[in-house]
């Protein structure tokens, strides 16, 4: 069961809605919360496995340990070194569920030992909240988050359903405020039709676009031999906007769900496709993992402190661990995007001052094209279809022709390059029958054209 799926908007969402705001009349307050939890589980459970439900409960339970054995803002040597075990343990577990068995299979292949391939079920959704709970540990540390969080709470922070699957990924500061705020317990009509909107936009998003697009993605990245020039180029072009529109479709349905249950949710993306240099880009794209690793590793390196030198290695540490966190069997693929794009944000860093000169027009091209080359190994099966891929764009090859899918991209292209994304639409949002209509429209055509079975592409991270 996924945001996009027939029993989650007609039965799954109504129902949660119904059940959570009836005993929010209650005067015992944990009903409500436990009420919440109870029909996240249920959610992970019904729409994935047991093995999901078991990791997240575990991995909960354990990281609520480590967080109650630090005492706040306390920074000795047992709480630094409690700390420390709490993150290398949930390090060491995102390592064994993505890369354990190519590790293995790439010492066997050194060595010549045999090697038999685990069974490992990787658990939907584990990397964001393993850095979500990681978060929250170091910020004990440091004394920024002393507030006293009770078992249930904890256990909702970590497995609240909108944001379980790929986020965004939430701070304490953001989430437990909130859940505390009397004034959220009530039921909110605004917030209902500001949240539907921002779903059914989402919704569009991911199935009248990324599906399609993941079609045409998927032509020419499993023929890579058979495209040759702009068609080559048409394909990884197609994944980029694919990317952008199924991750910010899960995110404006996230988004919106958050808002009918009277949670804000940190927003994630800022039509990152209008940047017109790759810093602004990271700045626009999945703004909560940037926001993570640039407080947590890039500050605690050292940031910009130790000069520009240190600085650039900061920057590519920073980018190679985000290539790591996104991964998933094969790690190859992804340390190289990181490589790539550490690369190029060190290159901006150091040319800032003409580039940032050039006309607005051409930066937006140059950089758009860096992004666009910057995804060829992010979607690539193994390094040898992203080269493959890459060499044979600047091939000579066929014209295309003008077709349903050539204007299904170019459409795509235009918005994602041109209007007001979903959260500037939404921002100051006035119910009325037109957006009504629109947004109805666009729950009933996804529900049509959807198998209800497609999934979230960060999903997998």
């Amino acid at each position: 069961m996924t945001f996009n799926s027939h029993v989650f908007i007609l039965m799954f969402l109504p129902a949660s809605l119904a059940g959570y705001f009836l005993l929010c009349k209650d005067k015992d307050d944990r009903v409500r919360k436990i009420f919440l939890l109870l029909v996240s589980y249920i959610f992970i459970f019904w729409g994935f496995d047991y093995a999901g439900l078991i990791t997240i409960v575990v991995s909960s339970l354990i990281n609520y340990l480590f967080y109650r054995a630090i005492p706040g803002n306390n920074k000795s040597a047992s709480s630094k070194a409690i700390m420390a075990l709490a993150l290398v343990l949930n390090i060491l577990a995102i390592f064994i569920f993505k890369y354990l068995n190519s590790t293995l299979a790439g010492i066997s292949s050194l060595t010549g030992a045999d090697f038999t391939a685990i069974n490992i079920i990787f658990p939907v959704g584990f990397s964001f909240y393993a850095f979500q709970q990681m978060g929250l540990i170091i910020d004990t540390y440091r004394g920024e988050y002393q507030e006293d969080i009770s078992l249930t709470d904890y256990l909702l922070f970590v497995s609240f359903f909108p944001r379980v699957l790929s986020g965004p990924i939430v701070t304490p500061q953001e989430f437990f405020p909130q859940l505390q705020d009397m004034d959220r317990k009530k039921f909110n009509w605004d917030n209902v039709a500001k949240g539907l909107y921002r779903f059914a936009i989402g919704l569009g998003k991911k199935v009248l676009i990324a599906d399609y697009l993941a079609i045409m993605a998927a032509e020419v990245f499993d023929h890579v031999f058979d495209y040759q020039g702009i068609q080559a180029f048409i394909g990884a072009l197609a994944f980029s906007l694919q990317l952008y529109f199924d991750f910010s479709g899960y995110t404006d349905m996230a988004i919106g769900i958050g808002h009918m249950f009277n949670f804000d949710l940190p927003e994630n993306f800022d039509s990152p496709y209008k940047s017109t240099n790759i810093k602004e880009f990271w700045n626009r794209w999945h703004m909560t993992l940037t926001r993570f690793l640039t407080k947590y590793v890039y500050f605690t390196l050292g940031g910009s402190r130790n000069g520009k030198v240190r600085a650039y290695i900061n920057i590519i540490i920073v980018f190679l661990i985000s290539g790591l966190w996104h991964g998933s069997k094969d790690m190859m693929p992804f340390i190289a995007w990181g490589l790539y794009v550490g690369i190029a944000m060190v290159i901006y860093r150091m040319t800032a001052r003409w580039y940032d000169k050039l006309p607005k027009p051409l930066a937006w091209l140059i950089n758009t094209l860096v992004i666009i080359f910057s995804w060829i190994p992010f979607r690539a099966s193994d390094l040898m279809v992203a080269r493959i891929l890459t060499k044979n764009i600047f091939m000579p090859g066929p014209l295309p022709s003008l077709s349903w899918d050539l204007c299904i991209l170019i459409f795509a292209m235009i918005l994602a390059f041109v209007p007001k994304n979903a959260r500037q639409v939404t921002e100051d949002f006035d119910p009325s029958l037109s957006r009504a209509v629109f947004g109805a429209l666009l729950i009933v055509l996804s529900l049509i054209s959807s198998t209800g079975v497609g999934t979230f592409i960060y999903a997998g991270f």
